[in-house]
């Protein structure tokens, strides 16, 4: 089975929902960033997880979005940094 690798948008209770999941399967589940708009919030996941973190801005992650817009996304797996 190949390993799903994923983002997650938001640093609430589902992101570490997924992040635990896929410390516990590493073999199934990668996270290859958390995108968020706190920079607080984000900088506590990074260091707590040791995810690579985005910064969104403006409509990014709004409820109901639930997405960063492709064309705004560095697709490197390494930033993933979207304005309005």
């Amino acid at each position: 089975m190949r390993r799903a690798v994923f983002g997650i948008v938001g640093a609430g209770w589902r992101a570490e929902f997924f992040l635990r999941a896929a410390k516990e399967l590493p073999e199934f589940l990668k996270v290859s960033i958390v995108v968020e708009r706190n920079p607080e919030k984000g900088k506590r996941l990074e260091e707590q997880w040791g995810v690579g973190m985005g910064i969104c801005e403006s409509h990014c992650g709004r409820p109901g979005t639930g997405r960063i817009p492709w064309e705004r996304a560095d697709r490197t797996g390494k930033t993933a940094v979207c304005g309005a």
